[in-house]
C-alpha cells in the first residue's frame, strides 16, 4: 500500500457567523424574532434595547380599525380558499375541512370519518388538507394535539392570533403593513430598533484586558445580529415593493383578482436565491386594507402543488397500481407537468398521511 500526497481544488460554501445570523433573522416571523432578540439582549451587555419602532398615528388608527373586525381562523381560511386558483372541486373539499375545524383549528372528525361522510377516499381528503395547509397556519386540520404541536414546533394552536368564534379580538403580528394614502399605497416593515451601549463600548476600549476580550467577543455577536436585522429589512422591503407592484389594484380595492408569482420569479425580482426568497416568505403575514394574508398566498407554487396532490389521489383511487411515470403522464392531460420523482414524493406523502 502506497501513501501519496495530492493537491486538489474544491469550491466550498463557508457560512460565516454574519451570514448565519442573517439567514436566521430572515427566517423568523416578527413575533419569534422579537422573542429571539429579547433573549440575545439579556445575554449580551453591549445592547441597549428600545421597543418597537412606533408606527405613525395614522397607521396606528388603521391598525386599530382593522383589529375591531378581526376574523376567526375559519373566516380567514374560507376567504383565502375562495380567492385561490384551486379547481372548484378542490375548493369544495377544502371548505368541508374548514367547516369541521374546532375552535383550536384542529379537526373535529378524523380524515377517515370525513372521507366516509363525503363518499371519497381518505387520500383525497388528505390531498385537500395539504392544499389548505399551503396558506393556513402550521398545524391546521391536525387530527390530534400531538400532531399539531409537532407541526407548529410549540404548544400553541393554529387559531392563536385570530378572533374567537364570538369575535373577541386577538392578533397575529404582521411583518409588513400596507396602507392607503389617497390613491397611493405605502408600506412599512415591522422592525426592532437595537443600539449598542455607549458605556460598554467605552469600557471595551478602556477596561482591563479580561473585560476587553469579553466585550470584543460580545461586540462581534452584536454586530452580526445588527447586520442580520438590516439584511432582513432590506429583503422584506424588496418583497413588499414587488407585492404592491403586482397587486396594486387589489390592495386599492379596484379588483378582487389576486396576481401570484412563483418563489423562483420572486427570487429573480429581489435578486436572491430561491431558498432565501422562500425563507423570507414562509410564516410571514402582510396586513393591508384587504385584511391579513400570509405572504405565501401571493408567492409560491402552491396552486400547482395542491392540484397535483388532488389529482394524484383521484388517480390512485381508481388505479392504485399505476407507476409514478404513468401517473406523471396522466397529469399532463390536466396541464400539470411534474417529474416522476415529484409524483413519488407526493404519492408517499398521501400514503403516509
Amino acid at each position: 500500500m502506497k501513501l501519496k500526497n495530492e493537491l486538489s481544488q474544491k469550491q466550498l460554501l463557508i457560512i460565516t457567523p454574519r451570514m448565519e445570523q442573517a439567514l436566521l433573522c430572515l427566517q423568523l416571523p416578527f413575533v419569534e424574532l422579537e422573542e429571539y432578540i429579547s433573549k440575545e439582549i439579556e445575554e449580551n451587555p453591549l445592547f441597549d434595547f428600545e421597543d418597537l419602532n412606533p408606527l405613525p398615528l395614522k397607521d396606528m388608527e388603521f391598525f386599530d380599525r382593522l383589529s375591531l373586525t378581526g376574523k376567526s381562523l375559519k373566516e380567514h381560511l374560507i376567504e383565502l380558499v375562495e380567492l385561490s386558483e384551486m379547481s372548484e372541486e378542490l375548493k369544495k373539499l377544502c371548505l368541508e375541512i374548514i367547516y369541521r375545524l374546532d375552535p383550536r383549528g384542529l379537526l373535529s372528525s378524523t380524515i377517515q370519518e370525513i372521507a366516509e361522510e363525503l363518499g371519497v377516499s381518505p387520500q383525497t381528503i388528505t390531498a385537500a388538507r395539504e392544499a389548505l395547509r399551503e396558506f393556513a397556519p402550521a398545524g391546521t386540520a391536525a387530527e390530534s394535539e400531538e400532531e399539531c404541536f409537532t407541526l407548529r414546533g410549540d404548544n400553541t394552536y393554529p387559531s392563536t392570533g385570530f378572533a374567537n368564534e364570538d369575535h373577541a379580538t386577538h392578533f397575529i403580528e404582521p411583518d409588513i403593513i400596507i396602507s392607503m394614502c389617497g390613491e397611493e399605497l405605502k408600506f412599512e416593515i415591522r422592525h426592532l430598533d437595537i443600539k449598542l451601549s455607549s458605556y460598554y463600548l467605552k469600557l471595551m476600549e478602556n477596561g482591563d484586558a479580561r473585560s476587553k476580550r469579553f466585550l470584543k467577543k460580545m461586540k462581534k455577536k452584536a454586530d452580526a445580529l445588527i447586520y442580520g436585522l438590516k439584511k432582513r429589512e432590506e429583503t422584506l422591503t424588496a418583497i413588499a415593493q414587488v407585492l404592491i407592484d403586482l397587486n396594486r389594484d387589489y390592495f386599492l380595492e379596484r379588483t378582487n383578482e389576486v396576481k401570484r408569482i412563483s418563489i423562483s420569479e420572486l427570487a429573480k425580482h429581489v435578486e436572491h436565491s430561491k431558498s432565501t426568497a422562500s425563507r423570507a416568505v414562509n410564516s410571514k403575514y402582510v396586513l393591508s386594507p384587504r385584511g391579513l394574508h400570509p405572504l405565501n398566498f401571493f408567492f409560491g407554487d402552491s396552486g400547482q402543488r395542491a392540484e397535483a396532490l388532488f389529482k394524484i389521489s383521484e388517480i390512485l383511487q381508481e388505479q392504485p397500481h399505476l407507476t409514478d411515470k404513468e401517473i406523471a403522464e396522466r397529469l399532463k392531460a390536466f396541464g400539470i407537468n411534474i417529474s416522476r420523482r415529484t409524483v413519488n414524493k407526493y404519492r408517499h406523502m398521501l400514503v403516509k398521511s
